[in-house]
């Protein structure tokens, strides 16, 4: 990935403000008598406000009819809440107010956001919105019968292992009718596609969609966030509560791209059997491809678990049969932390103190792949490639 340009807008830190002062009372003169004012932020953890740092490149224009690599960083602290008043427990006063101290675990959730990930789910992208993708996998369901027996072995003692039985259906069971319905579905799919496979022959059409949506929310128990912290009798059982972090994290991933195939062959395929139609055996998953050899090779889910081979092998197999190549072809990324900490704290001598604050650590990525997908490049194209390119009207300069 090739960023030729970085930016940062720095919103600086908050001020230093005094927020209040500790009193104390004289009970010869029968006054109360000012002590230390306290200041807010009390030390570099809490000031900064907001922080960017953003990595891309230049391209020419307006109007900009190109667009590349991206890579941008984000924290923010809004102002904390402020909570004002009076508070007296025997000789000991407060008078000011009570802000929100955010507890400094911002920068591991930035730290953990700062990688450039977004290009290793590239193969994986290109490969679900290719147009001339397989409307299902038959020959892959097909070779996986052979493990069908051995795994729907069902005894009486694996009825009673709860462990078992559920391995049997998770891997027995669920994926041979999982198989039944993708076959009978492509069964009825099949004209359709054919029929938009050659209507979109040699034509630019946009294709793209959502790769990953994620959400999850954590709730724990925080610190004292509430500060100053005050005498303990100013607290009820001389105890301070603590806040509750609500920490809400969010992974959107997605690919956008314009895409045109060409298939010489197409109007001579009739598609009318498997045995004599190309085309048919594509779609349906039949063609003994490097990508249905890596499928059946055993352990093979364990490696497309950690990397994107499966995906790589689909699009290397079907290359030499669409000539796919794209215009442009980017996948994105949008990753964000929100942490909202809530605290309600009784009090001795006044009313209560409820301060809540939101931190953001968010990440946003752009990568661009080549005409034929990521992690090749101009480079690394063969002669045959580059002809296709020029018979698209592709150029490395655009």
């Amino acid at each position: 990935m090739s960023l030729s340009r970085y930016r940062r807008d720095d919103k600086g830190y908050y001020p230093v403000q005094t927020i209040g002062q500790n009193f104390v009372y004289d009970p010869v003169n029968h006054v109360w008598v000012g002590g230390a004012y306290t200041t807010y932020p009390s030390y570099p953890g809490i000031k900064r406000i907001g922080l960017t740092d953003c990595w891309d490149e230049l391209h020419p224009g307006p109007p900009y009819r190109t667009g590349g690599p991206f890579f941008l960083v984000r924290q923010q602290i809004p102002n904390p809440v402020l909570q004002a008043g009076t508070w007296t427990v025997g000789n000991q006063r407060w008078t000011g107010a009570f802000r929100a101290v955010m507890p400094n675990n911002l920068d591991s959730q930035v730290a953990s956001l700062n990688s450039r990930t977004a290009e290793t789910f590239g193969a994986e992208a290109w490969d679900k919105f290719r147009p001339t993708k397989p409307v299902y996998n038959i020959g892959q369901a097909i070779a996986e019968l052979r493990d069908v027996p051995r795994m729907l072995r069902f005894r009486l003692q694996e009825f009673l292992n709860l462990g078992s039985a559920y391995l049997a259906y998770k891997f027995g069971w669920a994926p041979f009718i999982k198989d039944i319905i993708g076959t009978y579905n492509a069964i009825n799919k099949i004209e359709d596609a054919i029929a938009r496979i050659r209507r979109d022959n040699g034509v630019w059409r946009k294709r793209g969609g959502r790769l990953r949506n994620s959400v999850s929310t954590v709730t724990t128990e925080g610190v004292n966030m509430i500060y100053p912290y005050l005498a303990a009798q100013f607290y009820p059982g001389y105890r301070q509560t603590k806040a509750k972090v609500v920490t809400t994290t969010t992974d959107e991933i997605w690919f956008r791209s314009r895409m045109k195939y060409w298939i010489p062959e197409l109007d001579a395929d009739r598609a009318k059997d498997v045995w004599s139609s190309e085309l048919l055996r594509r779609l349906y998953g039949l063609e003994l491809t490097p990508a249905l050899l890596w499928e059946l090779l055993p352990w093979s889910w364990l490696a497309d678990w950690f990397g994107a081979f499966g995906s790589w092998w689909a699009n290397y197999s079907y290359q030499t049969y669409d000539n796919l190549a794209a215009k442009y072809a980017y996948i994105m990324r949008k990753r964000r932390i929100l942490t909202l900490y809530d605290q309600k704290q009784p009090m001795n001598g006044g009313p209560g103190v409820s301060l809540s604050a939101l931190t953001v650590a968010e990440s946003k990525e752009r990568a661009a792949a080549s005409p034929y997908g990521f992690g090749l490049d101009w480079p690394d194209f063969s002669e045959s490639q580059q002809l296709i390119l020029l018979a698209l009207g592709i150029s490395r300069i655009r």
